[in-house]
Parts: structure tokens; sequence; C-alpha cells
């Protein structure tokens, strides 16, 4: 959640950020996050209880 604000800056334009080991309890936060420094899910898969996410 906190290198969401820099990590844009090491991107190439059309990169897509994936993110992953994420807790099911913690979605809504990193989500969240994300949306605040201007990504959009691109995609969402679950096992048991954790996430990862494909941000552009």
């Amino acid at each position: 959640i906190r290198l969401l604000g820099d990590v844009r800056a090491f991107m190439e334009e059309n990169a897509v950020l994936l993110v992953s080991g994420i807790i099911d309890a913690r979605e809504n936060d990193v989500l969240a996050a994300a949306e605040k420094h201007g990504f959009k899910v691109k995609e969402k898969q679950y096992k048991d209880n954790w996430c990862a996410f494909a941000l552009i």
C-alpha cells in the first residue's frame, strides 16, 4: 500500500502492475489505495484466502 504512490514513476507506458500475496481481509484496503493513486483493476484472482491483482 505504501509503495503505490511511488511505483508509477518506475513503470513504462501501458505497463501492468502485479500485486499478490494479499490476504482477503485487506483486499478493500489495497484496492482503495490503488484507486487513490490512479490505478484501475484489470484482473483479480483468488485462491483460498489470498488475492492477486493486475493494475493498470
